[in-house]
């Protein structure tokens, strides 16, 4: 990729549980690679699962439960109870999990998925802020949790590079190449005679890259496996532009585009300067396509300094 090296940052700085970060670079984009580690590293675990599942303020919107046969998400209202409205309007507020409803599903044979793990995991903050800042691209932490023998997707392809790093148990992997004529995202087909291009068989601690539109399935071993899936998402054009058009149209007085009373506007040149100001700020979008660091994490730091907190995993 050709930005990685550019990215500023020490050697010192790439957390561990990572594959060596020039190793990764040389695969970016192009293939899989598969990075077997002698010992599990710590980070989100099955201890971690119980502690989101268990804490009261935990919402329908940090827990996606899949079925275990046909992989049908259940509906939240099925593992819910009551509304969170703190901070919230009470028609928007999410609904709060109820620990006992979820563990019907468990038993059952369900898979869970918990979006932005980033957001109450050091560890995994720490690794998608340091995947942040080499490849300026939004990044999210999905953590994964599968029954004995099961997986919590079908077999499917997705628009972001992903990080796979294991936890807990095993998970077996099958990736593909991707099949031609199945574009987006979401489940897919596999052509008759199509075997896999890599499988992979990952214990705690191992890690695992793939490129954006692989398609691929995973199935646990003989235990709950426990994965985490830190995805990379590709340029946002439209995020782009849009925010290219804001910024050539903040310094235009807004009164300058008050119309009279029949519609007309009696000077339109601040129209044209907009138009030409839209055309020279368009121009340069290119140069803005990285993503700024998350105010989460500055702010993250600035506390540990004020508090004065070390960072243990540094």
């Amino acid at each position: 990729m050709s930005n990685t090296s550019a990215r500023p940052g020490r050697t010192s700085d790439w957390p561990l549980p990572l594959p060596d970060e020039a190793e990764l670079a040389s695969h970016w984009g192009r293939d899989c690679l598969f990075a077997e580690r002698p010992q599990a590293t710590r980070l989100f675990d099955l201890r971690s699962v119980r502690d989101v599942l268990c804490d009261g303020r935990t919402t329908s919107g940090h827990v996606t439960i899949s079925t275990g046969d046909d992989f049908r998400n259940v509906d939240a209202s099925e593992y819910t109870v009551g509304r969170n409205t703190e901070g919230h309007a009470p028609d928007l507020a999410p609904e709060r999990i109820e620990p006992r409803r979820v563990l019907e599903f468990l038993r059952a044979g369900s898979s869970l998925i918990l979006p932005n793990v980033q957001e109450y995991d050091h560890g995994v903050r720490r690794i998608c802020r340091a995947v942040q800042a080499r490849t300026g691209r939004p990044v999210e932490a999905l953590a994964f949790l599968s029954p004995p023998g099961k997986g919590a997707l079908p077999l499917h392809q997705d628009r972001v590079d992903v990080i796979v790093l294991q936890t807990a148990g095993i998970k077996h992997w099958q990736i593909f190449e991707h099949f031609p004529g199945q574009e987006g995202r979401g489940p897919v087909r596999k052509p008759q005679g199509a075997e896999p291009a890599y499988r992979f068989t990952l214990t705690p601690g191992d890690v695992c890259y793939m490129p954006a539109n692989w398609p691929h399935r995973t199935r646990s071993g003989e235990d709950w496996s426990l994965h985490i899936s830190i995805s990379v998402s590709p340029i946002r054009l439209h995020r782009i532009l849009d925010d290219s058009f804001h910024r050539a149209l903040a310094d235009i007085p807004e009164e300058d585009f008050h119309p009279a009373w029949d519609g007309s506007m009696e000077d339109p040149s601040p129209i044209d300067r907009a138009v030409e100001n839209l055309s020279r700020t368009m121009m340069k979008a290119s140069d803005d396509w990285n993503v700024r660091p998350a105010e989460a994490y500055r702010t993250h730091d600035e506390i540990a300094e004020v508090l004065g907190i070390e960072d243990a995993s540094d």
